[in-house]
């Protein structure tokens, strides 16, 4: 174990935190909604479509970049990963036509899924043995810091230089940054020698170091569980709501006559939120996951009515209806959807059944990327923000309902003890292979 020196884990830890500030760029995109639109003579809902595709082909490479992530090196994979995100974003600054973004927006989204969401979850499950996900909130709640720097730098870089420049600088930051760090990580202690940290301080009749020893359901045992539906449209849902944020900006210096620079702030007092409570949803939520849940999405219910119906609203007012949105915004996908979906299925198939949510929810996520441009064209800034208000509520509802069956119903089940079901699963890929 290492005696007396510090455990790698937290050389993991650290290395996650700072490509977790890097992926804060994620969240930029909406900062170059309305000059780039300007200059290309496209509705923001054009441009929003840029997202939508990345996500989309996002969709389609999570699972090859996972595959490709556990059969090589995985520094090799991630790192690939980082170049190839901080290239795309590079090259678009160097575009005459909006289908030119829309080409190196597939490109990158085919790179950004082992990087996004899984990677987090997927590592640190291996290198820790307690408190996993107070420790992925550690590890990720300096994506939403980097969100703060990427949209607060980037508004004001618009305003000076402009969107051109911004996004080669961002690209080359990207790549700059990150890639010393890919260097660090490793998928697994034993290829250092070690076990998981806190492996010691578990209960070895309730722990085991291979997760399909472990309690929990095969994924396609949950198929026929009603919950296991609920969930999963329920993750849909909310995170088709999260992504209105990405009209935030544009809501912001449309309607309220801000600037880049000030609307870049606000959308950093967003990620500053989203940082904030990455550490706390992670911490509540080993403790109380109906809580964690709750305080995750009260943020947005609150914020988003008050957005829209308060007139005059100081930009004090903005920065902290922003600061409420990002306590919702970042932390679901990061920690609180892994969290939930281990608590809901256990470890035993967590991978596979983590996947599956990964490709739900970028699939509506999305769909969210345009659907709430034409809501908006359709309903206006209003009935549009309200709903997803109203939607994000009706969501906490479903995933505490979920969770209370499974942890009602799913763990008195045969399926759910220790091995159940792992040989039948084997057979079926030796038959399908």
């Amino acid at each position: 174990m290492n005696t007396g020196k510090r455990h790698y884990a937290w050389t993991i830890v650290a290395a996650l935190m700072v490509l977790t500030f890097v992926m804060g760029y994620s969240s930029s995109y909406a900062i170059f909604m309305v000059p780039v639109s300007n200059a290309f003579g496209t509705t923001t809902t054009a441009f929003g479509l840029t997202y939508t595709i990345l996500t989309y082909c996002e969709v389609l490479g999570a699972p090859i970049c996972a595959k490709l992530y556990k059969k090589y090196d995985g520094r090799i994979i991630i790192t690939t990963g980082i170049v190839m995100t901080g290239l795309c974003y590079l090259l678009q600054g160097f575009c005459t036509a909006m289908w030119q973004l829309y080409v190196l927006n597939a490109i990158q989204g085919l790179f950004a899924g082992i990087l996004v969401l899984q990677l987090n979850s997927e590592v640190l499950s291996h290198w820790f043995a307690i408190n996993i996900a107070t420790i992925i909130g550690v590890a990720s709640c300096l994506r939403g810091i980097g969100g703060a720097v990427w949209n607060g730098l980037g508004g004001w870089l618009i305003d000076i230089v402009g969107w051109r420049p911004t996004f080669i600088i961002f690209g080359a930051a990207i790549m700059i940054i990150g890639v010393p760090f890919c260097l660090l990580l490793r998928k697994d202690p034993i290829e250092k020698g070690l076990k998981p940290y806190g492996i010691e301080k578990v209960d070895p009749a309730t722990y085991n170091e291979d997760p399909m020893k472990k309690p929990g359901m095969m994924l396609k045992a949950m198929y026929k569980q009603p919950a296991f539906w609920i969930f999963t449209i329920t993750i849909g849902v909310a995170t088709f709501c999260n992504v209105l944020y990405g009209y935030l900006n544009a809501f912001l210096q449309t309607e309220r006559g801000l600037t880049s620079t000030t609307a870049g702030l606000c959308n950093s007092a967003l990620m500053i939120g989203g940082a904030i409570f990455y550490i706390v949803i992670g911490r509540v939520f080993d403790k109380s996951p109906k809580l964690a849940t709750i305080m995750c999405y009260a943020g947005s219910i609150i914020a988003y009515p008050v957005l829209i119906y308060t007139k005059n609203m100081s930009y004090l007012g903005f920065l902290i209806c922003f600061f409420l949105i990002g306590t919702t915004y970042q932390p679901t996908g990061g920690i609180l959807y892994p969290a939930m979906t281990r608590d809901l299925g256990g470890d035993k198939d967590f991978t596979m059944f983590w996947a599956l949510e990964i490709s739900v929810l970028n699939f509506t996520g999305a769909l969210g990327s345009t659907g709430w441009g034409l809501c908006l064209q359709a309903l206006g800034y209003e009935a549009t923000f309200t709903l997803c208000a109203a939607l994000y509520a009706a969501s906490v509802v479903a995933f505490i309902a979920a969770m209370a069956i499974g942890r009602k119903k799913w763990r008195k089940l045969p399926e759910w003890q220790p091995g159940v079901g792992v040989e039948e699963s084997a057979k079926a890929k030796e038959a399908t292979a």
